[in-house]
């Protein structure tokens, strides 16, 4: 009977093994995890999509980089999971709404905790060192299969992050909350889910050595190394892309580019990156890579990314003389058109390329090199 359940924790375990560098071809690792999840014979139909596995692929490294070290997200995240250690005794649970998402303000950090004592609560507050104002909510609600009184008072917390904190009847801590208006389940963490998600998602099998495993999150290197290896399976039109994947013309791209200029890491950067996007949303690329990228590139390489398709209609003569005129403007115009030759050039079949570690592990000693 097909378990789409399985399936999905197999393209994660399958993804966790390509990321941590255990495996390099797909479907060995999709049959590796599947024998460590099934322990048995597993019929190819059961096995991920491609698809699947580069979606995981794609989730495994914005969560290494949306969780990275000083991070703005990250700094949230700490001081929530610290205040709800503070106020553990009171099973407090966190809304997933709003916390790990930049885009989001910081007011939407919303917290729960159960009890009947509000003092307890504001005495607890008091203790923390902030500064809180007590709005009284009561109000009637659905939860679970009946209506109860719910939410008893709200404190508006004055904190390094301003955040919100409810307080519910300790008869609803067991209880499924739901939206008022849709109907649909709230989704939250209670402290250990919470802290779990905090933690670097990593790869337990048997076999692996903890040698293999870096000591702490992954920076920007490995975010690329994470959007770079599911275009391994992007074949396109093979009039256009004779060469094969976009992986491999990728590093035709960055190879070429990296014969003109080698000292600049934001141009080659570009060249290495410029199709990622395509792994993603091939209906809209630069927009999808721009997003995945957003915070671990410089704005000049973003540039690079994002003008590319004007770039190629230069060439085509298809470019209206008043945007050409405001690409022509830009210091960064004459290599934006050598990125573009390079993207043109990067299409032959057997051309020797650097494999992906060394194309960014030249990078790495180049952002080294030049602090």
């Amino acid at each position: 009977m097909f378990n789409l359940r399985l399936q999905r924790q197999i393209a994660w375990e399958a993804a966790c093994l390509i990321f941590w560098r255990h495996e390099t071809e797909y479907y060995r690792a999709k049959l590796r995890a599947a024998r460590r999840l099934r322990g048995g014979l597993i019929r190819s139909d059961e096995l991920p999509t491609n698809a699947q596995l580069d979606r995981q692929l794609h989730r495994i490294a914005r969560q290494f980089h949306r969780f990275r070290p000083g991070s703005p997200v990250r700094d949230r995240c700490e001081l929530v999971l610290e205040r709800m250690r503070s106020l553990a005794d009171f099973q407090p649970h966190v809304l997933v709404r709003g916390l790990i998402h930049d885009e989001r303000l910081p007011q939407d950090i919303v917290l729960q905790v159960f009890s009947d004592r509000t003092v307890a609560i504001a005495e607890r507050l008091t203790a923390l060192g902030v500064c809180a104002d007590r709005l009284h909510v009561s109000g009637s609600d659905r939860s679970s299969d009946t209506t109860r009184t719910r939410r008893t008072a709200r404190f508006l917390v004055t904190d390094r992050i301003p955040w919100q904190l409810d307080v519910y009847p300790q008869s609803l801590a067991r209880c499924t909350m739901r939206n008022r208006r849709t109907g649909k389940r709230i989704r939250r963490w209670n402290l250990s889910e919470f802290a779990e998600r905090l933690e670097v998602p990593h790869y337990d099998g048997v076999d692996q050595s903890s040698a293999d495993l870096p000591a702490a999150p992954l920076d920007r290197f490995a975010l690329y190394r994470g959007l770079l290896i599911p275009l391994e399976q992007v074949r396109q039109n093979r009039q256009q892309h004779p060469e094969g994947d976009l992986l491999y013309h990728s590093l035709q791209v960055f190879q070429l580019a990296r014969d003109e200029i080698a000292y600049d890491e934001e141009f080659l950067l570009a060249c290495l990156l410029h199709e990622v996007g395509q792994a993603i949303d091939p209906g809209a690329p630069i927009d999808a890579a721009l997003e995945a990228l957003a915070g671990s590139v410089t704005e000049r390489t973003a540039w690079f990314i994002q003008h590319q398709d004007d770039a190629e209609s230069v060439f085509r003569g298809l470019l209206g003389q008043r945007a050409l005129r405001r690409l022509k403007r830009s210091e960064d115009y004459d290599q934006l058109m050598l990125m573009a030759r390079c993207d043109r050039q990067g299409r032959r079949p057997g051309a020797m390329v650097p494999d992906v570690d060394e194309a960014i592990d030249f990078l790495r000693e180049l952002s080294d090199t030049n602090g």
